[in-house]
C-alpha cells in the first residue's frame, strides 16, 4: 500500500521556528558548561513517559500536537516530543511510511534528508531521519517517528551545527528512556473475547472462522482460527496434525512443542522460524487449545528483529483471552462469495516466495482453495490444489441455491444455445429482475461480471460486495458510490493499492461535497495532490457550502486553516458567532468585519487588541457624510489617525472647524485651503495663517481662477503666482484691462519693470497679437514683446 503522510512533517518543520523563539538566542552561542547527565526525573503525559535532561527548561503545549519541549537556552538546543492522531484507516507499511515522510519534509524546502534508518523508539519499530538546513547558521536535526495506539509519535532533536554533536548523548539518553504504554481495545467473538492494541487492523473471515489482528507498520500479526471438533478430541493428536501442516512451509524450521495454558485450559505451543534469502527472518508461535468441542489455533508472528518488542504485546493479548461456550457463526448469503477473499496480510509481504507460502498456509489452515488461486508460482499452486482441492470442486454450500426457485427464469433461456448466448440471457434477466442468484447458474460468463451488471444496473452496493475479484469489486463500489453519493459504498472500497486508495478518496470526497456531510472526509487518506492535502480539500469544499467554522479546525495545513477561519470571519453576521471563534485574533477580525459591514463604531469597542480596534475605527471614517459628527474621531487614540479622521470629517461635512483639530499647522492650513476651494468661498481662505504661504496662495488662486475674479489674484502673497494668476485670467477672459489690477507695491519686489507692462507682453505672446506691444512704452520690455521673448521680464 502507498500512502502520503505530509502531516507527519509538520512537527519537523517547526524545528526552525523553535530555534527562533524569543527565549532562545538567535545564532550559535559560545559553548555553555557542556552536557549534563539526565536528571533521573521523568516527564509524564497521557501518551508517554520520558526522562527530562538535567537543567533544561520544560515547556508544554507550545505548538498544536506538540506535547512538550526541553530547551537548553544557553546553547540554542531543543528536544521536542509531538503526538499526532493517526488518520482513519491508517495502516502503512514501514517502507511507505518512510518514503512519504521524507517526501513531506523535503517538500517544504526547509530541510534536506541526509540519512534515513530503520530504528527503534520505546522498543517499537521507528523511522529515524537525519536532517539539515542550508540556511545560515546551519541547523541539524535528528528525529524518530513511530506509530502506536492510533497515534504518530515524533521525538526531535535540533541544534545549530556548532552544538549538534555536543548534546547528541543527551538526546540519545532522553529518546532511549521513552516509554509508551500499550492501549488495548476489546474484541468480542461468538466463542472468545480478547484485548488487542489500538490501531491494529482487525479482519474477520466468517467462512473460514478466522480473525486476524495485524500491525502493518511493524509487520506483526495475531490470528485466531476456530473450528468444531468431535467430543473427546485429543489435544496432542490435534496439535501434532496442525504442526505437521506448519512444517510443510518452505524454509520453515519448527521447534519441539511445549505445554502451555490458555484461559485456564491446557494447550500446546510451538515456535517456528521462517528464513528466506530475499527477506528478513520471521519468528512465530502457534498455540493449540480445545474447549467446548471447539479447537482454537492461535498464531502470532513478526520479524525476528522486532520479536522482543512484540512479545510483550502478544503476552498481553494471550493473557486477556477468554473462551466462550457458543456457536461458531454461519456466514450469511452465498457461501462461495465468503470463501472468495484474499489476505491483506499475505499481500503485504515483500517477498514473492513468502507471499506464496503465506497463501498456501492460509489455504491449508482454512481448507479454502481460493487462497491457492493467489499463488504465483505454478508448481506451488498445483500442490496447493492437490492438498486442499480446486475451487471448482468445492462441496455444496450448507444452504445452496435451489435451482427450483429460479426454474422459470432458467427455462426462459433454455432455448438459447449452450454457452455465451444462454449465459447472456441469464445475465440480462439477472439485471432486469435484480436477481443475483441467477449469476450462480452461468457456465461461461464470469459470475463477477454478472454481479457487476446487476449491481450497477440497480445501483445496489450490497451486490458489489458479493464480487470476488477485488479490483472489480472496488470499481463496482466506486461507480455506485459516485452515482448515489453513497458514503457506505465508498467506505467499502478496499485500499489494495494506490489506484484503489485514489478511487476511495475520490468517492468519499464526492459524497461529502454532494451531501454537505463532512463525516465522509474523515475516512479519506492523508494523501497529497497538487501540493495540498486531499482531505483538507474535502473539508474545504464542504465548508464552502455550509460555512460551518468547526470544519476549519479539522484542516491539517495551518495556512489553509487560517484562510478558512478568515472566510468564516467574513461571512459571520452575529457578534455571538464571532465570540465563538477559536482565537482572539479571529474574534477581533470577525467583530471588525461586522462593525464595518453595519457601519457601527460601537462594535469596534468590543475588539480586545488595541491596534485592531484602532484599525476598525479608521476604516469606519470612510463612511463619513454631510451629517456626521466628531464622536468617532474622539475615540481614536493615535494622533496621526485622529488627524486623518478630522481631515476626512472636514471633507465630508465641508466644515473648516474640523480642520483646526489637526495636530500639524501645515495640515490644518491645507485642510482649510481644500475646503475653501471646494466651497469657492474666499472668506474660508482668510482663516489660513498667513505664515502658511502655500495653502493661502493655493486657496485664493484656485478660487480666483474658478470665479474669474482677478481681485482675488492680488490676495496671493507669492508675486510669481499672483502674476501667473492675473495673466492667465487676462488671457482666458480676453481682457487686457485685467493686467491693470496689480498693486504698485509688487513692482520692485518682483521686477524692475512694471507688472502691467509685463502682463501685456505675456498677453501678446499667449494670444499671438503683436499690436498689444504698442501699449508698452519703448524700452526692453517693448522690444522683448515684439521679439516674442518669453524669458525676458
Amino acid at each position: 500500500m502507498k500512502y502520503n503522510y505530509a502531516f507527519l512533517a509538520l512537527s519537523l518543520i517547526l524545528v526552525l521556528a523553535l530555534l527562533g523563539c524569543p527565549e532562545i538566542p538567535i545564532g550559535p552561542q559560545p559553548p555553555g558548561p557542556g552536557p549534563s547527565p539526565g536528571s533521573g526525573d521523568y516527564y509524564e503525559s497521557q501518551y508517554f513517559r520520558i526522562k527530562t535532561p538535567a537543567g533544561w527548561t520544560v515547556q508544554e503545549n507550545i505548538q498544536e500536537n506538540e506535547i512538550v519541549r526541553f530547551l537548553n537556552i544557553a546553547d540554542s538546543t531543543i528536544i521536542a516530543i509531538s503526538v499526532f492522531p493517526a488518520p482513519t484507516a491508517f495502516h502503512p507499511s514501514f517502507d511507505s511510511f518512510s518514503q512519504a515522510s521524507q517526501e513531506s519534509v523535503t517538500a517544504e524546502g526547509l530541510f534536506t534528508v541526509t540519512e534515513t534508518r530503520n530504528s527503534k523508539l520505546a522498543g517499537n519499530t521507528a523511522l529515524e531521519l537525519l536532517l539539515e538546513t542550508s540556511q545560515t547558521p546551519k541547523t541539524k536535526s535528528r528525529s524518530f517517528l513511530t506509530i502506536r495506539n492510533n497515534n504518530i509519535y515524533t521525538v526531535e532533536y535540533a541544534a545549530f551545527e556548532s552544538n549538534y554533536d555536543l548534546y547528541m548523548p543527551i538526546f540519545e539518553e532522553t529518546a532511549g528512556s521513552m516509554e509508551i504504554p500499550t492501549a488495548l481495545s476489546d474484541y468480542t467473538h461468538a466463542v472468545f473475547k480478547i484485548k488487542y492494541p489500538q490501531g491494529w487492523t482487525v479482519e474477520e473471515w466468517p467462512a473460514a472462522s478466522v480473525t486476524d489482528f495485524y500491525d502493518y507498520f511493524g509487520q506483526a500479526g495475531f490470528q485466531i482460527f476456530v473450528e468444531e471438533v468431535e467430543a473427546n478430541t485429543n489435544l496432542d493428536s490435534y496439535a501434532a496434525n496442525a504442526i505437521g501442516l506448519l512444517s510443510l512451509g518452505e524454509n520453515t524450521e519448527v521447534q519441539e512443542p511445549t505445554d502451555y495454558n490458555i484461559a485456564g485450559q491446557p494447550a500446546k505451543k510451538v515456535v517456528y522460524i521462517v528464513s528466506d534469502p530475499e527477506d528478513e527472518e520471521f519468528k512465530g508461535n502457534e498455540i493449540y487449545v480445545i474447549s467446548n468441542n471447539k479447537a482454537y489455533i492461535i498464531t502470532y508472528a513478526t520479524y525476528t528483529s522486532n520479536y522482543a518488542f512484540y512479545e510483550t504485546i502478544f503476552s498481553q493479548m494471550l493473557g486477556s483471552m477468554q473462551l466462550i461456550a457458543g456457536e461458531i457463526p454461519t456466514p450469511e448469503g452465498d457461501c462461495y462469495s465468503q470463501y472468495q477473499r484474499t489476505s491483506d496480510i499475505c499481500d503485504s509481504l515483500s517477498s514473492s516466495d513468502l507471499r506464496d507460502n503465506c497463501y498456501e498456509d492460509y489455504a491449508e489452515l482454512n481448507q479454502n482453495p481460493f487462497f491457492c488461486d493467489q499463488i504465483t508460482e505454478e508448481t506451488k499452486k498445483q500442490n496447493c490444489y492437490t492438498n486442499v482441492g480446486n475451487p471448482a470442486n468445492l462441496p455444496p454450500c450448507e444452504n445452496p441455491i435451489d435451482p427450483g426457485q429460479y426454474q422459470e427464469f432458467i427455462d426462459q433461456c433454455s432455448s438459447e444455445p449452450e454457452g455465451s448466448q444462454r449465459d447472456s440471457c441469464l445475465v440480462d434477466l439477472a439485471k432486469t429482475k435484480n436477481l443475483t442468484a441467477l449469476c450462480s447458474f452461468l457456465k461461461v460468463i464470469s459470475k463477477d461480471d454478472c454481479l457487476l451488471g446487476v449491481a450497477t444496473g440497480n445501483n445496489d452496493a450490497n451486490t458489489c460486495k458479493q464480487i470476488f475479484q477485488r479490483g472489480q469489486r472496488n470499481s463496482c463500489l466506486y461507480t455506485i458510490g459516485m452515482a448515489k453519493n453513497d458514503l457506505e459504498a465508498c467506505k467499502a472500497i478496499e485500499e489494495a493499492d494506490t489506484s484503489a486508495i485514489e478511487k476511495r478518496d475520490s468517492c468519499l470526497n464526492n459524497a461529502a461535497v454532494a451531501t454537505s456531510n463532512a463525516t465522509a472526509c474523515s475516512f479519506m487518506s492523508a494523501s497529497i495532490k497538487d501540493g495540498t492535502y486531499i482531505r483538507d480539500d474535502c473539508y474545504w469544499d464542504v465548508f464552502q457550502k455550509t460555512s460551518n467554522m468547526q470544519l476549519c479546525e479539522k484542516l491539517i495545513d495551518t495556512e489553509r486553516k487560517t484562510e478558512c477561519l478568515n472566510s468564516t470571519v467574513v461571512t459571520n453576521e452575529d457578534i455571538d458567532d464571532c465570540k465563538a471563534l477559536p482565537t482572539d485574533q479571529n474574534i477581533d477580525a470577525c467583530l471588525k468585519n461586522i462593525a464595518i459591514t453595519q457601519e457601527n463604531y460601537l462594535i469596534c469597542a468590543e475588539i480586545t487588541d488595541s491596534n485592531s480596534r484602532g484599525s476598525c475605527y479608521n476604516e469606519l471614517t470612510s463612511f463619513f457624510d454631510s451629517n456626521s459628527n466628531d464622536t468617532l474621531c474622539k475615540l481614536i487614540v493615535r494622533a496621526e489617525d485622529k488627524s486623518n479622521c478630522y481631515k476626512k470629517l472636514a471633507d465630508a461635512t465641508l466644515n473648516e472647524e474640523y480642520c483646526n483639530k489637526l495636530s500639524v499647522t501645515k495640515d490644518r492650513s491645507e485642510c482649510i485651503s481644500s475646503l475653501g476651494i471646494e466651497k469657492s468661498d474666499p472668506s474660508v481662505c482668510e482663516k489660513i495663517l498667513k505664515t502658511q504661504t502655500v495653502p493661502w496662495d493655493d486657496c485664493f488662486e484656485a478660487i480666483a481662477l474658478a470665479t474669474d475674479d482677478a481681485d482675488l489674484c492680488t490676495r496671493i502673497q507669492s508675486v510669481v503666482r499672483m502674476f501667473s494668476c492675473v495673466g492667465d485670467l487676462a488671457v482666458e477672459l480676453k481682457s487686457l484691462g485685467i493686467c491693470d489690477v496689480f498693486p504698485d507695491r509688487y513692482v520692485l519686489s518682483y521686477s524692475s519693470y512694471a507688472l502691467d507692462h509685463l502682463c501685456y507682453k505675456y498677453y501678446s505672446i499667449e494670444t499671438d497679437d503683436n499690436l498689444i506691444c504698442d501699449r508698452i512704452p519703448a524700452g526692453d520690455v517693448h522690444d522683448a514683446c515684439v521679439d516674442q521673448n518669453v524669458s525676458f521680464r
